[in-house]
């Protein structure tokens, strides 16, 4: 850039491309398109505000395609069901991890597996916690009692107040935890892992985690092969697109 004929070139090829873009976005509007900004991976994003996206176990039936989910879902469903522990291990809680991309569609498959029927039969307590990167500790505990039925206001206000009010919450029950969007394994080695496992669960109680990274699943000490979740087929993208304007 000392050369000031290159400087002053690059500085002409600048400008006419900031002008072809600003033309292309005045273009688009014509059109409605999609904000792609709002889509950024929350890691890449300059913000005082941590990205939260809210979650809950209700399945909406729009999101849901093709073969596949429904296949994932039956799998996964029997590993959630499926005891392989023997009596020495029969304390311990399974972590299951859903594992993909943002956007990709795992909150979706947890949702599927949260609603079916069997997962239902089999786990009196279950329990949908968003998780995100910004979680609160004291929150999540509390949020993880009202999800499991229990009143986290008489519970008191410290932490151990509220871990023992989620252990008599859950006490003795056959549990299913869905950690949904953890970007931090301390979210269960650190804050749920402690009051779940003192209370008592009843044998075969599993948490199901969906995560952006195997790492996060590794901290969890999730069972292994992680369940991860590819792109859908074009014929499955057409199909999902068809359903969602057809119902705008």
């Amino acid at each position: 850039m000392r050369d000031p004929l290159h400087a002053h070139d690059i500085g002409k090829r600048i400008k006419k491309l900031n002008t072809r873009l600003e033309e292309i976005k005045k273009r688009s509007m014509n059109f409605s398109f999609i904000d792609l900004g709002s889509y950024e991976p929350c890691n890449t994003r300059v913000s005082s505000n941590p990205c939260k996206r809210e979650t809950s176990g209700e399945l909406d039936e729009l999101s849901v395609v093709g073969e596949k989910i429904e296949e994932d879902t039956e799998n996964l469903v029997e590993i959630l069901t499926t005891d392989n522990l023997s009596k020495y291990e029969s304390s311990k809680i399974i972590v299951v991890a859903i594992v993909g991309v943002g956007g990709i569609g795992k909150t979706t498959l947890a949702q599927k597996i949260f609603n079916h029927d069997v997962v239902g039969q089999e786990f009196p307590k279950k329990i949908w916690l968003s998780v995100n990167q910004d979680f609160n500790e004291t929150e999540l505990l509390r949020r993880a009692i009202t999800e499991a039925g229990g009143n986290h206001q008489s519970s008191g206000n410290t932490r151990g107040a509220i871990e023992r009010g989620l252990k008599e919450t859950l006490d003795g029950k056959k549990t299913l935890l869905v950690m949904d969007d953890v970007w931090d394994h301390r979210a269960w080695e650190d804050v749920l892992r402690t009051p779940m496992i003192n209370a008592s669960l009843a044998h075969g109680s599993r948490v199901l985690v969906t995560t952006r990274h195997d790492t996060v699943a590794r901290g969890m000490m999730a069972k292994t092969p992680y369940h991860h979740v590819n792109k859908l087929e074009a014929e499955d993208a057409w199909l999902l697109l068809k359903k969602q304007v057809s119902n705008c």
